[in-house]
């Protein structure tokens, strides 16, 4: 798993393993989850980017609550099974959106494999 570096944390991505996501082992969906953000503020949005080197993408958004909590999202086995090809990755991250300035955390990814 290849990590860039940011002054956010990078997401967390359930059922990676030395950098690959073995798809056929996925039950129902892939977690991806940020920890609490120590500078949020209730009302910033919080946006989760999921895109796989053959094209596909998911980008979804919340908006923050409870600054204090963790987030996260489900990315459904669907997406990476359609997001399988020979030699696939995936890169995820998150932004985080106050008053139009937008921050984006490191980028985390790994291969798909079946």
């Amino acid at each position: 798993m290849t990590v860039q570096k940011n002054d956010l944390a990078p997401p967390k991505v359930k059922n990676v393993e030395e950098g690959v996501l073995s798809v056929s082992q996925i039950i129902g969906s892939v977690s991806i989850t940020v920890e609490p953000i120590a500078d949020a503020n209730k009302g910033d949005e919080l946006a989760f980017i999921v895109k796989t080197s053959t094209g596909k993408s998911i980008v979804y958004s919340v908006t923050i609550e409870i600054p204090s909590d963790a987030y996260g999202y489900g990315a459904e086995k669907n997406f990476f099974e359609t997001g399988l090809a020979e030699g696939a990755s995936v890169k995820v991250q998150y932004t985080v959106t106050r008053d139009g300035e937008v921050r984006h955390s490191p980028k985390v990814e790994f291969r798909l494999v079946q």
